[in-house]
């Protein structure tokens, strides 16, 4: 297949791309500024780009991965606006250029935070339940989504909609890279009287079932939610100081005081994330989809202490 890939220099866009090529297919990189990829086209932003339905000629599907993602400690003066611009325009724009090149198939990456942040023990999130988005982000992929249904449903162009939860492998930067850090450091963690569930998925196992969604006979009309493991916050602490081979320091502090100090710090969004249960329900993915996590978890915290290693040394 030939498939244009929108936000192709992100994390998750290179490990698409570099699946995509080793799969066969033929792929078109969309990209807001120049970066040196391979038949790359520059779009600028998507909402006021220069690119036509030309550029994206011969194309069956296209992989809506470029998006203003979730911030922490905005500052922007219209949050709101910012993520509508993007996301929802952006959405647009890219979505109208793909019906006018006779693109037949749009696969659009979501999140999980369009449908909630949070889920009861034992009842993981089903694709079809009921979204409850908390933030700016949440709310704009959630207009994004059903602008992407209603235009699709109205033209002759298939829809396929992605929602993951926190992305981890190597490069991961932000929260996860940051508690990597902490434990190789030795820094001692308050996780330790935390009992939650949270949901994750590897880069590489996510642009998987991007390519799934992309190709897939049965994969339109559906949206999917991709995750391969779901464990709590100490376990996850414990299994990146085995990784990097350093125990975790898991100090027991009560979670009701966590919450009250994040409170009192600002971070309540932040506490929250290591507090709350978020489970996701991926039965649909893979009755569908026939989609299996390619990379255990083990192995990817492996990969990216090694590729730690690697970016520390060519800093120095």
């Amino acid at each position: 297949m030939k498939i244009a890939v929108t936000g192709a220099n992100g994390f998750v866009g290179r490990e698409l791309l570099r699946q995509a090529s080793d799969a066969g297919h033929t792929v078109v990189p969309l990209v807001r500024s120049a970066c040196g990829l391979p038949g790359e086209i520059v779009t600028g932003n998507l909402h006021e780009s220069s690119l036509s339905a030309s550029d994206l000629a011969g194309c069956e599907a296209v992989i809506h991965l470029a998006a203003r993602t979730h911030v922490m400690n905005d500052t922007a003066e219209d949050p709101m606006g910012e993520y509508r611009r993007t996301n929802v325009d952006g959405t647009k724009a890219i979505l109208e250029l793909a019906i006018g090149a006779g693109v037949s198939r749009f696969v659009f990456m979501s999140s999980i935070k369009a449908i909630g942040e949070r889920s009861r023990p034992g009842a993981p999130l089903e694709p079809d339940a009921a979204p409850k988005p908390e933030d700016a982000y949440g709310k704009s992929k959630l207009e994004a989504e059903k602008l992407v249904r209603k235009r699709c449903e109205a033209a002759p162009i298939s829809w396929v909609i992605l929602r993951p939860p926190l992305v981890y492998g190597p490069g991961v930067k932000a929260n996860f890279e940051r508690l990597v850090g902490w434990i190789r450091r030795g820094v001692p963690l308050p996780f330790g009287l935390i009992e939650n569930r949270r949901s994750l998925v590897d880069v590489r196992n996510l642009a998987d079932a991007a390519l799934l969604a992309a190709t897939h006979p049965d994969a339109p009309g559906k949206a999917f939610m991709v995750a391969d493991v779901t464990l709590s916050t100490p376990d996850l602490a414990r299994k990146i100081g085995a990784a990097v081979e350093r125990p975790a320091r898991l100090i027991s502090v009560p979670t009701a005081l966590l919450r009250l100090a994040g409170a009192i710090a600002g971070k309540r969004e932040m506490i929250e994330r290591l507090c709350g249960t978020l489970e996701l329900d991926v039965t649909r993915t893979k009755a569908v989809l026939g989609w299996r996590p390619r990379r255990s978890f083990e192995r990817s915290l492996s990969e990216i202490d090694a590729y730690s290693d690697i970016s520390r040394r060519e800093k120095m």
